[in-house]
């Protein structure tokens, strides 16, 4: 069936390009979206209705409130943004899920392939970042830096190779743990690109440094190569990292921020 906009259901419309700075994405540029999640709750609530039952489902599986609100805020975000990319209702946005093993309750959410844009997202507590691509598959992975180091040892001996093991071994206290999360976010990204969760065990990806902050992925049967790149956020205390297709041009990422006022300007003017 081709792609149109249905019948509006209620007052939700496209979100307003204006506060938007470039509808148009540059293949050889990544957009990333840094939103920060905390915002008052009448909007949150209001974004409920963003959301479809799956997310609705989801959400309400949360027994800590917070975390409910920053989910259904994330969620609701991503569909906002994907209609400004789009032009298509926020919640009228054909997201789907399906998993290599075939299941559609879960996997990576994707538009349909005709749309021409892939996006994923992560969070970490009150951050959250949202990729948006027309390059291919996309994946990326944010974390607070902000973690027990007893948490970052425990994700080392469970994520990192012999070889990376044997650098970790090496390292200070202080470098172990920047090198642990950076490891962990790559790995994630990786994971994420490839919409397999974690049927691949993250210590059996082989990573290939090319040169500071940038990585390949390759050697897993069934699953395309691809780059992955550690960034260096806007946002203090967090650590990034992008997984794209193989690029032979230099790939560039174009940050933008939302804080909650924007977040809540950004619904109100989807909701006028």
């Amino acid at each position: 069936m081709p792609l149109r906009n249905r019948q509006p259901v209620n007052s939700l419309r496209v979100v307003p390009v204006s506060w938007f700075p470039d509808r148009q994405l540059d293949p050889q540029t990544v957009d990333l979206w840094h939103i920060e999640l905390d915002v008052p709750s009448d909007v949150t609530n209001g974004m409920w209705n963003i959301l479809d039952s799956g997310e609705r489902e989801r959400a309400a599986r949360f027994r800590s409130s917070r975390q409910r609100a920053r989910f259904i805020v994330r969620r609701a975000m991503l569909r906002l943004l994907l209609s400004a990319y789009t032009g298509w209702r926020a919640d009228d946005l054909p997201i789907s899920c399906k998993c290599p093993c075939g299941s559609q309750c879960h996997g990576k959410p994707k538009l349909p392939p005709e749309v021409g844009i892939s996006f994923s997202t992560s969070s970490s507590s009150d951050t959250a970042v949202v990729g948006v691509s027309r390059t291919g598959e996309i994946g990326v992975d944010v974390e607070l830096n902000a973690i027990e180091d007893r948490i970052v040892e425990e994700l080392a001996i469970s994520m990192l190779s012999t070889e990376e093991r044997a650098k970790w071994d090496t390292l200070t206290r202080a470098e172990r743990k920047r090198f642990g999360i950076d490891s962990w976010v790559r790995k994630e990204a990786v994971l994420k690109l490839w919409g397999c969760g974690l049927a691949i065990e993250p210590m059996a990806i082989p990573l290939t440094e090319l040169r500071p902050g940038v990585w390949r992925a390759s050697g897993i049967a069934a699953f395309p190569d691809c780059h992955v790149i550690n960034l260096e956020p806007p946002l203090p205390g967090c650590a990034v990292a992008v997984a794209v297709p193989l690029f032979r041009k230099t790939m560039g990422a174009r940050w933008l921020e939302l804080t909650p006022r924007d977040v809540e300007e950004v619904f109100r003017a989807a909701n006028l």
